[in-house]
């Protein structure tokens, strides 16, 4: 599961980490944050593809959000904090001391991570970043100076900074998910590869060396060091099995003294480099994982482009479509005829009418087909042209195909953001919207569950009772669902926003649902 809050952002003063289910509605009053919160999405994406001297790249393809200035919550505040949580994550390769190849494999380990964004000297720059896991008993707090150097390095509020003091630990700057470095300091050649693992398996070497036979040789406190840093915890058990596994008797009493009295004085070094290197491995474990979530979003506005009876040819791949729906009609030309096909059938399939594409005299049009009748998208509703590139995403999303990403083809999955897809439909076709929606899903109506997560922004209340009726109806799960209501505080002066969690039971009825939410008040 994957888990997102923030901090200062306009009316959002605070939105601690929420879990992004399946399916996840916002709902609220007009300028109560809605946009704020589902327009972050697709403003982290546009950072991740775009090299930039700041963390964050406010204005770009997907969204306009201005600058850090017009984005901070009012003038008491002076950080922006993003928070971002995993269940897990691929571990990095590496070599044993035998030199055995390492391979990648995926790690359960729920990390939760907060990133702070301050501006000094007119720019903007990660300043602090926090980790915390092993269910809350281990967090990291990583200061950063302007350049990304690291200043200092606690744990669980000690300062362990020493325990890196022989090394340069930077936080590449120009983004939210920086690239960790370490080198040893004094060494600044361009391209110097260090393995900083050599640096804590030699301190831990150097810790223990004073306390065993001095005939002990080298490779074999060498292996002593790997394992122990290798170590997934430092709880009794571990380091009682540990010790199970030792056969020269100087590492069983030192591993005996570290359990006990802790006569040799190893007990806080040793532990401290053991979660200092649990840390530096963690880190970009994390960041690769986070980042391979997050550049799968893809979004649609809440305005898409009026259609037109005809477009003007071009010969263009198109893999993705616009947040406006202005390249749609490129979009489907661009597929084969067997995809085109199977998007017309799974429209038709849903709103009763077939989707069809001309292409004559260098141009093509858009017809919708209904048995033998076809029409041109312009002689029909406003609304069809405003739902069909909603459609096209969420079809596209779906199927796995093309504009995806290779963790995306390995079932990563993509985050489909879609504001107001109901603007100028009908309450049925509305609905319509859930079963389309829902349908994706597949968890209980047959077929393997589809690997997409829905935000949704939305004022219809047809589509929120016809979730409701799709739970009760067994078509979906309801932990499946959640609603995030947004909801401003009693002070007007104050201009900010509650979020409150909704949930349907098992009878599709909202819990936590407040009373006249969709009712006028006098």
């Amino acid at each position: 599961m994957f888990r997102f809050g923030l901090e200062n952002m306009r009316r959002l003063r605070h939105v601690p980490p929420i879990e992004i289910r399946p399916i996840t509605l916002l709902v609220g009053k007009n300028s109560s944050g809605k946009s704020t919160f589902l327009r972050t999405f697709p403003l982290l994406r546009q950072s991740l593809m775009t090299r930039t001297s700041s963390p964050i790249l406010w204005y770009g393809d997907l969204v306009d959000f201005g600058d850090f200035h017009s984005v901070i919550s009012d003038g008491r505040a002076k950080t922006i904090s993003l928070s971002f949580g995993v269940d897990g994550y691929i571990s990095g390769r590496g070599f044993s001391p035998q030199e055995r190849f390492q391979p990648r494999r995926r790690v359960r380990h729920p990390v939760d991570v907060k990133l702070t964004m301050a501006e000094e000297e007119g720019k903007v720059s990660l300043n602090h970043l926090s980790f915390t896991y092993d269910k809350g008993e281990s967090r990291f707090d990583v200061h950063l100076d302007a350049e990304g150097d690291l200043t200092k390095l606690q744990f669980n509020e000690t300062d362990v900074s020493s325990v890196l003091s022989e090394a340069v630990v930077n936080f590449k700057p120009g983004s939210f998910l920086p690239e960790m470095s370490i080198r040893l300091a004094g060494n600044d050649k361009d391209g110097y590869y260090f393995d900083e693992t050599i640096l804590f398996r030699t301190n831990f070497r150097n810790l223990v060396a004073p306390h065993v036979n001095k005939r002990m040789g080298e490779h074999q406190l060498e292996m002593f060091a790997y394992i122990f840093l290798e170590l997934s915890d430092l709880s009794d058990a571990s380091l009682q099995d540990l010790a199970s596994k030792m056969n020269a008797k100087g590492l069983k009493r030192i591993i005996e003294d570290i359990r006990g009295k802790d006569t040799f004085r190893l007990r806080q070094r040793l532990f401290q480099l053991h979660h200092v290197y649990r840390f530096i491995r963690i880190v970009p474990a994390v960041f690769t994982e986070l980042r391979a979530i997050l550049s799968t979003t893809l979004y649609i506005g809440p305005m898409r482009a009026r259609s037109e009876r005809y477009y003007r040819y071009q010969d263009l791949a198109v893999s993705e479509i616009d947040p406006d729906g202005k390249n749609f009609p490129m979009f489907l030309n661009s597929l084969n005829d067997e995809l085109r096909e199977d998007f017309s059938t799974w429209v038709a399939d849903r709103f009763g009418y077939g989707v069809e594409v001309e292409q004559r005299s260098g141009h093509i049009s858009i017809n919708l087909k209904v048995g033998n009748y076809t029409t041109n998208i312009v002689d029909n509703g406003y609304g069809i042209s405003q739902i069909l590139p909603v459609l096209g995403q969420i079809w596209w999303a779906s199927t796995g195909v093309g504009g995806r990403t290779s963790q995306t083809r390995r079932g990563q999955g993509s985050i489909l953001v879609i504001e107001q897809p109901e603007l100028h439909l009908h309450p049925a076709h509305q609905a319509l919207i859930a079963d389309a929606i829902v349908a994706e899903r597949g968890n209980k109506g047959g077929g393997a569950p589809s690997p997409v997560q829905f935000i949704i922004e939305t004022h219809s209340e047809a589509l929120v009772n016809r979730l409701g009726e799709l739970v009760a109806l067994g078509q979906i799960e309801p932990e499946d669902v959640q609603i995030l209501i947004f909801e401003g505080e009693d002070d007007p002066t104050e201009r900010l926003t509650n979020v409150r969690l909704a949930h349907f039971d098992d009878e599709g009825t909202l819990t936590n649902w407040p009373y006249g939410f969709f009712e006028p008040s006098v």
